[in-house]
């Protein structure tokens, strides 16, 4: 036995029950598998994900940016990759948008990894900024 720090290396053939050691590496990889996230046990194909996209965007356009307190403003975003933090818009298509983003996880679409910085919105003269 090698002392390492506070670890003491042994040789592998020390171990008393070195032959489950594969047993162990298999559970490990097992547990560790993206099978167990939500929305990744059924593999969904590229056009429903960009059928649900195409929906996203067209809400997007469909929304507005008026509002008459700063409640009626919200924020769309993280769904896009070509408009990828989004922006302000009204309540009722936020709410709308949101759904549609619930049902990209549920499909176990792709999702960008990015971080969008907080902001505040305020309806400002009867507009979501």
């Amino acid at each position: 036995m090698k002392p390492f720090g506070r670890l003491v290396l042994r040789p592998l053939g020390s171990i008393r029950h070195a032959r489950r050691l594969p047993l162990v590496f298999l559970a490990l990889a097992a547990c560790s598998s993206d099978s167990s996230q939500p929305g990744s046990a059924q593999k969904t194909s590229p056009s429903v994900c960009s059928d649900i996209i195409a929906r996203y965007r067209a809400r997007v356009a469909q929304g507005t940016l008026q509002c008459t307190s700063d409640a009626g403003c919200s924020r769309h975003g993280g769904v896009d990759p070509d408009d990828v933090c989004g922006g302000p818009i009204d309540a009722e298509s936020g709410r709308a948008l949101s759904k549609i983003s619930s049902e990209i996880e549920e499909k176990g679409c792709p999702r960008l990894g990015y971080s969008c910085p907080a902001v505040e919105l305020k309806c400002v003269e009867g507009t979501c900024r």
